[in-house]
């Protein structure tokens, strides 16, 4: 199901995260709308997921918050985030957005390796949007219909940049060039996991 069709319940009429009124940081025509509301997302959500369960600190903090037990929680929190901040109102967005941060500071101790971690690390931080990113533009530009060219594939990590530092990244990469440097120069997080 597509972020952008209508949803409801027996007690609530069916209405859609685009019928809420208010300013947005993006609009139809920006690649991250084009990207996040496309019918690949799930498939770029699960493959962030993976990447993700990949680093033992992650790794560490989806078993913190349940992930071990019900591994779809994380894929409809994911999918939640992504929605939200992409098509929901500014103020929406920075309520999601700040609630993820107080989650993942909520988190930390021992990796099942026997390192520290912590939640809110801005390295990790950066590292997890980093795979996500990759990975959402990576299943749009194999499974859509209508590819980004390089310069939208470009604006879309640059607006990625402005989500990632909101979420707790340092830094950011602006362009796909840097993201792939970005992920190549972190293949020492991943490790075999649980």
């Amino acid at each position: 199901m597509s972020p952008l069709d209508p949803r409801g319940t027996a007690d609530s009429p069916v209405c859609s995260i685009l019928d809420i009124p208010g300013p947005r940081w993006f609009q139809p025509g920006d690649p991250v709308w084009r990207v996040h509301g496309d019918a690949s997302t799930p498939i770029g959500i699960t493959t962030g997921l993976l990447m993700l369960s990949a680093d033992p600190a992650y790794a560490s903090v989806m078993v913190a918050c349940g992930a071990d037990e019900n591994p779809w929680t994380m894929d409809d929190y994911l999918h939640d985030l992504v929605e939200i901040s992409t098509f929901g109102t500014v103020d929406d967005a920075m309520v999601t957005i700040e609630h993820a941060h107080r989650d993942r500071s909520s988190f930390n101790g021992t990796t099942e390796h026997g390192d520290y971690y912590y939640g809110s690390d801005p390295a990790l931080v950066e590292w997890a949007q980093a795979a996500l990113a990759w990975a959402l533009l990576a299943a749009f530009q194999r499974f859509s219909g209508r590819p980004l060219t390089p310069a939208e594939s470009d604006r879309y990590v640059c607006q990625w940049a402005g989500l990632a530092r909101l979420q707790g990244a340092r830094a950011f990469p602006t362009t796909v060039r840097e993201l792939e440097q970005l992920l190549r120069g972190a293949r020492g997080r991943a490790r075999a996991t649980v």
